[in-house]
């Protein structure tokens, strides 16, 4: 992920006990992805995750690559 430059979007379960949350932290600040965003998905788990809940945070990643942003 370090030497990764295409857009980065993580969406992540807060409480995830499979693969804890600050896996994702680590690697979004490792990452020098630009543009790069970490969504956390309180109260969600790892298998729990409902992804239309986070529709609004895909489109508007996607217009900002899409932007050039």
């Amino acid at each position: 992920v370090q030497r990764s430059r295409v857009p980065l979007l993580l969406i992540h379960g807060t409480d995830d006990r499979i693969i804890p949350f600050r896996f994702s932290e680590q690697l979004y600040a490792a990452s020098p992805a630009d543009p790069k965003r970490l969504v956390p998905a309180r109260e969600f788990g790892h298998n729990d995750l409902a992804l239309e809940n986070y529709a609004d945070e895909l489109l508007n990643f996607m217009n900002q690559v899409d932007a050039g942003e």
